[in-house]
């Protein structure tokens, strides 16, 4: 009896192509010959050994017609026939494909003003055993334009574009061969993501009057969003960030009234607006368009001026000030903030140096120096 007949077990593999199936015995002691016989449905093509005894390999093809648990069987021949040895041949179908990898919020890619074409997304699988193609399927709405692997056992990945009016749906894929398809498909479901909530304004400012400039900024791009819609109020300019998440806008010297707006959006939808209201006063006389500004009588307006020193200036601690005055009256000296409210009130000789401003915060402030009919307003900075 011939031992193990070696070769594929599986006939999906050749029905339906060229390829044809080898299958090899050992050689058998004391035999003169062998025989071989294929189940209906297959044909022995060829005995590349030649007859008789060197007749230990044989070539198979497979038709559409070849029944699932046939078996292929050779004897070795002598005075009378061995026993038969079998080879149990099946039809097997492909596994399942593995999981689609891919974007399932397809908002950023769709079809939209601000992108005509689209953006195709690309998904992906893993190979599959026993497969030689794989049937992709889109949702409505969608097409498939692009198969980068190629047809046939490399077609593991789709580029897939989506319409303006896609909604929703799941992309599902098939393994296939020649015996037929996968019992079941793989599929992703995907859909249409609106933005998250914007996060709270966060307000600098960087430039004080006669511009103001401030920037606005969010925590970040919230989830889901691909850009960020801004307005501002009517007198203002936004002088850049239109669709990120922070802005700088600036401001003229008059009194502003109004609100900066922040609303998320993408392809699909746009999230809710979070906005922060804008109250500005006008700008103090002293920084309309001069470092200083001195107010004194009728009498003194050519010769009596103060001269501020300030340094450092921007400080990351206090600022030394000295005040050079015509007069040795004392002089009241007020810090405020860009609002005009006051947060600090001292007073000081002419020549005298003072350390001031080691309890505020980083940020603007203006320092208004006092003394009769004269008056100057200097910037500070801190950081």
């Amino acid at each position: 009896m011939p031992g193990a007949i070696s070769g594929p077990t599986n006939a999906c593999a050749f029905i339906g192509t060229l390829d044809d199936a080898t299958y090899t015995i050992r050689k058998v002691n004391n035999a003169a010959s062998y025989i071989w016989s294929v189940p209906a449905g297959a044909t022995i093509t060829s005995h590349p050994g030649g007859a008789g005894v060197n007749d230990t390999i044989v070539t198979v093809s497979y038709s559409g017609a070849f029944v699932s648990g046939t078996a292929i069987s050779v004897q070795a021949s002598g005075c009378v026939p061995s026993t038969a040895r079998n080879l149990t041949i099946l039809r097997v179908l492909p596994s399942t494909p593995g999981l689609i990898s891919g974007s399932t919020n397809v908002c950023p890619y769709m079809i939209s003003a601000q992108n005509p074409t689209g953006i195709p997304v690309t998904y992906t699988i893993r190979k599959v055993n026993n497969a030689t193609s794989y049937v992709w399927t889109a949702p409505a709405n969608s097409s498939i334009t692009a198969h980068p692997g190629g047809a046939g056992v490399n077609d593991t990945i789709v580029e897939v574009t989506f319409t303006a009016a896609f909604t929703g749906g799941t992309i599902t894929v098939s393994s296939a061969n020649a015996c037929g398809n996968s019992v079941s498909a793989r599929s992703l479901a995907l859909t249409r993501l609106t933005p998250g909530a914007p996060s709270v304004i966060d307000i600098i400012q960087t430039n004080v009057c006669p511009t103001r400039e401030f920037t606005y900024s969010l925590a970040g791009l919230p989830s889901n969003a691909t850009s960020v819609l801004w307005t501002v109020p009517p007198v203002a300019t936004l002088v850049s960030g239109q669709g990120t998440a922070s802005i700088t806008v600036s401001y003229p010297a008059t009194a502003v009234a109004g609100n900066v707006t922040a609303t998320p959006y993408n392809n699909c939808a746009n999230s809710t607006t979070r906005s922060t209201a804008i109250k500005l006063p006008a700008c103090p006389p002293g920084f309309a368009g001069r470092s200083s500004v001195t107010e004194p009588s009728a009498q003194q307006a050519t010769a009596n001026k103060l001269s501020v020193t300030i340094s450092p200036n921007p400080s990351s601690s206090y600022f030394k000030v000295q005040v050079v005055s015509p007069v040795t009256e004392k002089m009241t000296v007020r810090i405020l903030d860009m609002q005009g409210r006051e947060l600090k009130r001292m007073t000081m000789q002419p020549f005298e140096k003072a350390n001031i401003g080691q309890e505020l915060k980083a940020g603007s402030y203006i320092l208004e120096i006092t003394q009769g009919n004269l008056k100057t307003t200097e910037k500070l900075l801190k950081y």
